[in-house]
């Protein structure tokens, strides 16, 4: 594996878990809140994580 694919997937690592962090600030203080957030975060992930792929499948490296 790559340097480049390593440091990737540490950055949507370390972006999932700025999401969890958040997501539970969230639902210790209105739990509602949290629990309908969930699934606008997953999809903001997914979304980075198809944008990545596709830039690197067509060679252009993420600015």
């Amino acid at each position: 594996m790559s340097n480049y694919n390593t440091r990737k997937q540490a950055e949507m690592i370390l972006a999932g878990l700025g999401v969890a962090e958040v997501l539970a600030t969230f639902y210790t203080i209105y739990p509602p809140v949290a629990i309908a957030l969930i699934p606008l975060a997953i999809y903001c992930l997914l979304i980075v994580y198809w944008d990545d792929t596709k830039r690197k499948d067509n060679g252009k490296p993420h600015a």
